[in-house]
């Protein structure tokens, strides 16, 4: 009887060097093992050994050539479902937590704002968001600053509150320097 090689729950990241600080911390994968993009050898030999329970790329290096090489590699070396391949995206502008709860306003839904830049937001809502769906925005319900945007992302969770929704917001018409006074003034 042919043994399967054990698998090790740990991750692996694979980006370019100025994001790989960055995206260990910002994704939960603190303790991954970290490859520069220009590693790629390196990276399938301690995948194929090491079998990680997740495989993290930046997205960019995904879609590039030796990207979709190594993910080949990878699903030509290891069993199909026995690991995770995620996606991560870099940054178009800094992300900002709220110093306290900040309620915001999704198609006129109550939602918890989570991050924000001048570019975008997270959030949870309650109401059901879909990817490409076009909402209307209001940051602060009280002297509202209304604008448009569209879903980027959603991800359906199950909280001990009940069902919600964990959504990434690219904003289409704010005016950055409304958003940037609204993100110094939430951060104090």
């Amino acid at each position: 009887m042919k043994r399967e090689p054990a698998r090790n729950t740990s991750a692996v990241l694979i980006a370019p060097a100025e994001w790989l600080d960055a995206l260990l911390q910002q994704h939960g994968l603190a303790g991954a093992e970290a490859f520069l993009d220009t590693d790629v050898a390196t990276a399938l030999e301690s995948v194929i050994r090491q079998r990680p329970g997740i495989i993290a790329m930046e997205a960019h290096f995904a879609a590039s050539p030796p990207g979709v090489a190594f993910l080949s590699r990878v699903q030509a070396e290891l069993e199909l479902g026995k690991y995770e391949v995620r996606l991560i995206r870099t940054r178009r502008a800094p992300r900002f937590a709220p110093a306290r709860g900040v309620e915001v306003v999704i198609d006129g839904h109550p939602s918890t704002l989570i991050d924000i830049s001048v570019k975008g937001a997270q959030a949870i809502a309650s109401s059901r968001l879909k990817p490409n769906q076009r909402v209307r925005v209001s940051l602060n319900p009280k002297q509202p600053m209304r604008f448009n945007g569209k879903v980027a992302w959603a991800a359906f969770e199950l909280s001990p509150d009940g069902p919600r929704y964990r959504v990434g917001i690219v904003f289409n018409d704010a005016v950055p320097e409304v958003v940037t006074r609204f993100i110094e003034a939430m951060t104090r």
